[in-house]
């Protein structure tokens, strides 16, 4: 039997629920003034049967503490053992996974609303963006204000409530069950609670009266839930539970989505206002999120898009949990291809994209070979897929059929105008004018895409009034498809020189029936459709990489042809840009007849230009053919071979990853006879293939008292790489061989730091002090301590010998770079007395100045200031570091002397990148005259005697600038013979950097001839030629001559 309160208390909690909006109705019968007035004698006859209420349960009625205590461990065992929430199986995996041990910690970020303008990468308005461009600047990343993004294990630390936001398959769930999983472990110190994770797919509004039932549900089968239920409302308002609610926009109820999110929205505000410690995360797709009304009093934090780096880590988990052969082997593969695909890379920013192309690799035990069927999986996925996996009905007004037509329909539109963002009138346009003219009739086309944008995300709101595909690989890849379902691919040859068009003409030589036409046209062997090439060969090296697509090809010669011609190309070409695209283009292909010429390159190195060889080797490292490796470390260790050439192939194997061919490596690192120079690179490719049973073999030779100095630099990387303990011993016992060459003692120590080796700090603070140590050890000792812990380092002894005008001005110098590493503010007033010492010597001085720029102490800008003003007519170099320091900490006011000390003759060069360094600082924070600016370091380029590095050092300010008014400034330049021929190349780059016009292109190309720089320019025109897209295929409707 119940006890009163137990009875009263849900009636009174009802009660003040529903109080306000009863008091609402009653207005227009009583008056604003009596409903207030009895508004608030209501209240006051709550609080007082709150008080007359108190919890009197007699010991027998009164729920055993210890036994709510055993529900809430049992509850949480069962979330440790749940395999919904402890494993991970996506769509018909054979295997589930654990979800820890797969899991990449996600970075988060405040939520920004949708932006009313596009961000497009390009500034001026006819400027077309390379895909490639686009494809780098992912599509979400113009939606990201400038605030820190934040670890998700501490997102409980900053916030008590918070709605996680992300797009489908961002990760939004698994995130939710990792904090399930770590709360219930009692390892994640932001949570010191109990979890409950509660999937809101499992609501119902005809089952469940409120929120609170099915939060009460999840403990059903650990005691009496009358009982529990008391206990656990106290919990809940002593915060004592974390609530987490997955999927708010996903549910399963048979009531209309809207109903149902609006009635949970209302539930959830119930709970913040009657359990208000209490932590809640809850998740939400982006695009329901942003088209429904929003939870008032939680923090909005957005999940980011997996980086390279995380990309890298999940390939490596996924395949280590999995069961599997030849894990590290299908790592390396993965890893690999990703960083030769941009379009797959910008896929796998996606956590569930990236799960399908690991499972796609692990069944084809190969990387796919057609991109087009892995789009379509992927796009698959997104439609229904996902969904499907996890029980969740939409509403399907459309087949996936009609919709993917539609899809196309858009993109054709769109991406003939070259758009990658599109106006919502225009979109609103094309669907209006294909529900005419098709069977697809849409009653409202904005309804439409705003149910398709929180279904799948493939297309959504990208800023207000603009929409795109949510990336531009799936926009390409409908156009593929639409091409192909409508017959255009005569429209194709029109294209062929436009860059924007690359990707759709690879897709289609994959997926058409019969790519024959197409290389036929592009090799300039059509019967009907003669076509000359241009100065980069573009439709031969295209032809080239359609062949890499793997496509179906009926003309059995043509493959072998288009093959021959880019061989006979590489051969003859003046141009490294020609040879390095040939090279690429023949190593990724994978087709028997071009492996067999490069292996011929490959095997006779005495009759092949080191130019050739250089490109192809290289080339073969990086398209990642396994194939090549054997070979090439056979290559290797040909002894007769060049020793410049055996390096590039050492370097290959690295690149290649392949790691079975560690042994016959290790053989050429031990046998001192070897070439030190090969040995050397022998010993890089080692730590890069993370080769662990080489590590005794590296430790032997460290070893030996009479080894070469460039084998023992390349084992202190390759044991860095490694890593370990033992390594770590092996980098100690080096450095304390004082017999060794400080060259080799000073790369351990710098790889000590990198390994973060606590056990070496002691040594390395004695080596520090040791005033009869070698100097530069001693540096860099100072600069490994820069790589730990403000708490793990020496700090007094360091501040000690930074005072001491008896150390040696480099390693103070050490010391202050060291501090600047280490970024810990509490060192700054320590700084400013050594800043202020005037005995001290001027680079230590000038190195501390930086170090408090790097503090980013802004109370430090009065005493800096002071300091300047000093020192304005003083040393110069002094003076400079000063002002770099001051525009480092914010302050605007400095602009004009930065460019006028980049200028001044007198400063040192190890200075000029500081104030280099300062300017791009300040043209990114800070409204100044870029035009003038420009103008001015144009005019000092011009001076024939001015030196080389400072002349590179004004070319990077200019290309950031990005002022494009000085391009036919800097094109005269180009053709100055007086001008130093170093920085002429460094102008060519600026050119290629800044430049967009075809005028410019051609003003290049008349250059070439004469020109004693040829590389420089051609690379310079075919970059600028690209970028302009103006000329046109030279297709002619006749027949060859």
């Amino acid at each position: 039997m119940l006890d009163s309160k137990t009875l009263i208390e849900p009636i009174l909690h009802l009660i003040q629920d529903h109080l306000d909006s009863w008091i609402q109705a009653i207005v227009p019968l009583l008056g604003t003034g009596i409903a207030a007035a009895f508004g608030v004698g209501f209240h006051a006859i709550i609080a007082q049967a709150r008080k007359r209420t108190p919890p009197q349960e007699s010991q027998s009625e009164k729920i055993d503490q210890n036994k709510f205590k055993h529900a809430i461990t049992a509850y949480e065992q069962s979330v440790l053992t749940n395999s919904h929430i402890a494993q991970i199986q996506i769509i018909d995996m054979p295997h589930p996974l654990n979800l820890l041990e797969v899991y990449v910690p996600l970075h988060l970020r405040s939520h920004s609303a949708l932006p009313y303008t596009i961000n497009l990468i390009y500034e001026e308005n006819d400027e077309i963006p390379d895909s490639e461009q686009l494809l780098l600047a992912p599509s979400n990343t113009h939606l990201y204000t400038d605030n820190t993004p934040i670890l998700d294990k501490d997102i409980l630390q900053h916030y008590k409530r918070c709605i996680i936001i992300g797009d489908p398959g961002s990760g939004k769930t698994t995130l939710l069950h990792y904090l399930a999983l770590k709360t219930a472990q009692h390892t994640l110190e932001s949570a010191p609670c109990t979890p409950v994770y509660i999937a809101l797919t499992t609501f119902d509004c005809e089952r469940h009266k409120n929120l609170f039932e099915l939060i009460l549900a999840q403990f059903e089968h650990f005691g009496d839930l009358p009982a529990l239920s008391a206990r656990l409302q106290l919990a809940m308002k002593a915060g004592q539970i974390l609530l987490l609610l997955d999927g708010l926009d996903e549910t399963r109820s048979s009531t209309p989505a809207r109903n149902t999110y609006d009635f949970l929205v209302g539930n959830i505000k119930q709970l913040v206002n009657r359990y208000a410690d209490m932590p809640m995360v809850i998740s939400v797709r982006k695009a329901g999120y942003q088209q429904r009304v929003k939870i008032t009093g939680f923090n909005e934090l957005e999940i980011m898009d997996f980086q390279i780096e995380e990309s890298r880590t999940f390939i490596e988990n996924w395949f280590r949990a999995y069961p599997t052969n030849q894990k590290e082997e299908k790592i390396k593969a993965l890893t690999g291809y990703l960083e030769r695909n941009v379009r797959i890379q910008t896929l796998a920013t996606n956590p569930l994209l990236l799960s399908l192309i690991a499972i796609v690799c692990e069944r084809q035990r190969r990387m796919p070979t057609h991109k087009a069927q892995l789009y379509r999986a992927c796009i698959d996925i997104l439609q229904t897929g996902w969904d499907t996996s996890r029980d969740i009905a939409r509403s399907q007004t459309f087949t996936q059929i009609a919709l993917s037509r539609l899809y196309e329909e858009i993109a054709w539109h769109f991406h003939n105008q070259k758009k990658r963002y599109f106006p919502l009138d225009e979109l609103l346009a094309v669907l209006q004018n294909y529900s005419q003219t098709s069977h697809m009739p849409l009653e409202s086309c904005q309804q439409f895409l705003n149910q398709i944008a929180i279904d799948n995300g493939l297309l959504r709101e990208q800023a207000h009034g603009w929409y795109g595909f949510s990336h531009l690989t799936f926009q390409e890849y409908f156009v593929t498809q639409y091409i192909i379902r409508n017959q255009q691919q005569k429209l194709l040859r029109q294209h062929f020189v436009d860059p924007w068009w690359e990707e759709v003409i690879l897709l289609y030589a994959s997926s058409t029936s019969d790519a024959s036409q197409l290389l036929s046209i592009l090799l300039g062997q059509h019967r009907q459709l003669y076509n000359t090439d241009d100065l980069f060969h573009t439709h031969l090296l295209l032809a080239g990489r359609c062949l890499g697509e793997n496509p179906r090809v009926k003309q059995q010669k043509l493959p072998e042809q288009i093959i021959d011609q880019l061989l006979q190309t590489l051969q003859s070409t003046p141009y490294a840009l020609d040879r390095e695209r040939i090279a690429s283009i023949l190593a990724g292909m994978d087709h028997a007849h071009a492996n067999h010429h490069l292996l011929q390159i490959l095997t006779a190195p005495a009759s092949t230009p080191d130019h050739i060889y250089e490109c192809v080797v290289r080339a073969i490292g990086y398209a990642g053919n396994p194939s090549f490796a054997t070979e090439l470390v056979a290559l290797l260790g040909q002894s007769h071979i060049a020793r410049y050439k055996r390096i590039m192939l050492a370097r290959a194997l690295g690149i290649l990853q392949e790691t079975h061919t560690g042994k016959q490596l290790v053989r050429l690192l031990v046998n001192p006879k070897e070439d030190p120079f090969v040995r050397q690179g022998v010993g890089m490719t080692i730590g890069q293939l993370g080769e662990s049973s080489a590590l005794s073999a590296l430790i032997h030779v460290s070893q030996q008292a009479d080894e070469h100095t460039l084998v023992l630099q390349s084992i202190a990387f390759a044991l860095e790489k490694l890593g370990g303990p033992q390594a770590i011993q092996a980098l100690i016992t080096m450095v304390q061989n004082r017999l060794l060459d400080s060259a080799v003692r000073g790369s351990s120590i710098r790889m000590l730091g990198k390994l973060h080796a606590r056990s070496s700090i002691p040594l390395l603070e004695t080596i520090l002090k040791d005033r009869e140590e070698n100097i530069y050890v001693r540096r860099c000792a100072a600069l490994a301590l820069g790589e730990f812990s403000y708490a793990e380092i020496p700090v007094p002894t360091m501040l000690a010998l930074l005072h001491s005008k008896y150390v040696e001005t480099g390693v103070r110098v050490s010391i202050a770079n060291s501090f600047a590493t280490l970024g810990d503010p509490r060192v700054a007033s320590e700084l400013i007395e050594v800043l202020l010492n005037q005995d001290c010597h001027i680079k230590v001085r000038m190195s501390v100045a930086l170090t408090l720029g790097f503090l980013k102490q802004r109370e430090q800008i009065l005493t800096l200031r002071s300091i300047a003003q000093e020192q304005q007519h003083g040393d110069v170099n002094l003076y400079t570091c000063l002002i770099v320091a001051l525009s480092m900490l914010g302050v605007s006011t400095v602009i004009n002397d930065l460019v006028d000390l980049l200028l001044h003759p007198d400063i040192a060069h190890d200075t000029l990148p500081h104030i280099v360094n300062a300017l791009l600082i300040q043209a990114e924070q800070h409204t100044i005259d870029t035009h003038a600016m420009a103008r001015k370091m144009v005019g000092h380029l011009q001076v024939v005697t001015l030196d080389r590095y400072r002349g590179q050092c004004i070319l990077k300010v200019l290309c950031k600038l990005r002022v494009t008014a000085i391009v036919p400034e800097l094109c005269l330049l180009l053709a100055e013979p007086a001008i130093d021929r170093t920085l002429r190349r460094g102008i060519a780059d600026s050119i290629a950097q800044l430049a967009q016009d075809d005028e410019t292109a051609q003003s290049l190309a008349q250059l070439l001839p004469a020109s004693d720089i040829p590389d420089d320019i051609y690379l310079t025109c075919w970059i600028v030629n690209r970028r302009a897209r103006k000329n046109a295929s030279t297709i002619s409707e006749k027949s060859p001559p």
